[in-house]
């Protein structure tokens, strides 16, 4: 591999998520502006008796986009909005450039000043929501158009169903391919299924419900007074059930959390759990535990789970940080909790979780009061003693502290910072021997996550260290840089012929199944090895060769390599 072909390949890679996701909203830009200017424009509404205008959808927009309704199912959270009722009205009673320009200008208001959003997430959802429309309204007026003159009033019902469910997919489309283009991957089959299903009943109901809206509009206006109330009731009897529901789950999952807390080894293990149940009770984004020192002389630790898979495991603060830490604890925001751990009246820590995406809903009384319960049951397994006496334990050995500090906490394997420290150290060798570097990534890991859970991920992510190890001399270093990367350090080679074989060795190992509970997954891996002069060799350049031929490796590959279930 010659170096400018290296750095070719890293150049296709390193095209920043940002810029794929500004493209795809310049492209939905201008779909959106081509669409008015070739169908749109000087159409008229297909029903007569009712006058919408402009001002009027974008109020209804503005609204719709304002006030959601979340639920949760399987501890995901879907948001439904409104937004096909005045879309509907727009359809049958709108000139459709009107019903552009006020889907525009209400879903920008909404996004800017109810969801917060700013920047490319701003121009993206503004982009997506005007393109779906404007589709939306070019199906149903070519539809009107195939249909010829006078349609009847229920073809118009079925033609305005079909235009606006084939938005909602469209929408969902262009949604899962800007997470996934933000990602440098293209959403899979499995994430594209998910775009119909729960969301299509929504979007079915509420263009029902906007249709006969729209009869009662045409024929009796005040009756649309009638629906207020029982609309309502539903929606405040909605939010009783859904807020009844989850207090539930949150007890439910509480009370299993602190029976594994109870029952970790470590409190390592414990805080780990503890960080991940946090998330999951409060659907947070990032959930933090301080704990103080326990006597003089000692460090306080601090530990931090997310946002996604980032986490920090017991990494010593100073005292004085960990007080000013503790003082912040006040003046609590609307997506951040804080509850301070307390035994006797005396503070041990505090726990933290956030919700840092602009959109996400806010913390609610409810969540505040479930906090203080959580953190009186952290307070609880401090006060039995098992975790107090490991605190004391780490906090007193430099040796575990800094073990903790070079090693990843799920697999055991090194972290970034001692492979970096272990690479360079082999490069400075005055040696004429060589240096390898394996850069492993796992093909389709994602989809283990989306199937089978976040648990069968892990023990897929833990096999595989497994066989690094077993697959590596002595003097090798495995290590795990996070989510399913993985990146060996050859010490000491004689040729390149030997780096080419243990590479050849990692690769079949992992193509073995993995057992995963009564599951057996098939597991496959891209590999790039780079191989340099130990004294000569630049690390980072090293690093690079080995990402770019792994990169190379994978797209000339003609198999892939998928995971899936067997048996």
């Amino acid at each position: 591999m010659t170096h400018s072909a290296s750095q070719q390949s890293i150049s296709r890679r390193a095209v920043p998520g940002p810029v794929r996701v500004a493209v795809l909203t310049a492209l939905c830009a201008a779909g959106a502006i081509a669409l008015v200017a070739t169908v749109l424009n000087e159409r008229r509404p297909p029903m007569d008796g009712v006058t919408v205008t402009w001002w009027m959808l974008a109020l209804g927009f503005l609204v719709a986009e304002v006030a959601v309704v979340r639920i949760e199912v399987r501890r995901q959270t879907h948001t439904f909005s409104f937004t096909e009722i005045p879309l509907v009205l727009g359809l049958l009673f709108a000139q459709p450039t009107d019903l552009v320009i006020g889907e525009l200008v209400g879903a920008t208001i909404a996004l800017l000043v109810a969801r917060r959003q700013r920047g490319l997430r701003l121009s993206f959802n503004t982009a997506q929501f005007v393109l779906t429309t404007c589709v939306v309204v070019t199906l149903f007026q070519l539809g009107i158009d195939a249909m010829g003159p006078n349609p009847a009033d229920w073809s118009l019902w079925v033609l305005a169903t079909a235009a606006v469910l084939a938005g909602d997919l469209l929408a969902g489309t262009l949604v899962a391919t800007a997470i996934a283009a933000s990602d440098a991957a293209w959403p899979t089959l499995t994430e594209l299924r998910g775009v119909v299903g729960l969301g299509s009943v929504g979007v079915l109901s509420t263009t029902s419900f906007a249709l006969a809206c729209a009869e009662l509009a045409r024929h009796t206006p005040l009756a649309l007074a009638l629906l207020l109330l029982p609309c309502g009731v539903l929606i405040a009897a909605h939010r009783a059930y859904v807020r009844d529901i989850r207090r539930r789950e949150q007890t439910e999952l509480l009370y299993r959390s602190m029976r594994r807390v109870q029952a970790a080894a470590d409190i390592r293990a414990a805080v780990v759990e503890l960080l991940d149940e946090a998330r999951w009770l409060f659907r947070a984004d990032v959930a933090r535990i301080l704990l103080m020192p326990a006597g003089e002389g000692e460090a306080a630790l601090h530990s931090s789970r997310g946002p996604g898979e980032a986490m920090e495991l017991m990494i010593p603060i100073d005292p004085d940080s960990a007080e000013r830490e503790l003082a912040a604890e006040g003046g609590e925001r609307r997506r951040l909790l804080r509850a301070r751990l307390e035994i006797e009246d005396r503070t041990v820590g505090v726990v933290t979780v956030a919700r840092s995406t602009p959109d996400a809903e806010a913390f609610d009384q409810g969540d505040r009061s479930l906090l203080d319960t959580y953190a009186s049951h952290v307070v609880l397994a401090l006060e039995n003693g098992r975790l107090q006496r490991s605190l004391a334990d780490l906090a007193t050995t430099s040796e575990r502290l800094a073990q903790a500090a070079f090693t990843d906490a799920l697999t055991g394997l090194a972290n970034r910072a001692l492979l970096e420290e272990r690479l360079e150290h082999a490069l400075t060798k005055r040696t004429r021997r060589l240096v390898g570097v394996i850069m492993l990534d796992l093909d389709h890991f994602k989809s283990v996550n989306d199937n089978f859970g976040h648990d069968s991920g892990d023990r897929v992510l833990v096999a595989v260290a497994g066989r690094l190890r077993a697959s590596l001399r002595a003097d090798d270093t495995a290590a795990r840089l996070g989510g399913d990367e993985f990146v060996v350090i050859l010490d000491g080679l004689s040729d390149h012929g030997e780096a080419v074989a243990i590479s050849e060795r990692i690769a079949a190992s992992l193509r073995e199944p993995v057992d995963v509970g009564s599951r057996r997954l098939q597991i496959s891996a891209s590999v790039g090895l780079a191989v340099g002069n130990a004294g000569q060799a630049n690390p980072n350049m090293l690093l690079a060769d080995a990402d770019a031929d792994m990169y190379r490796r994978r797209h000339l590959s003609r198999s892939g390599g998928r995971m899936h279930r067997r048996g």
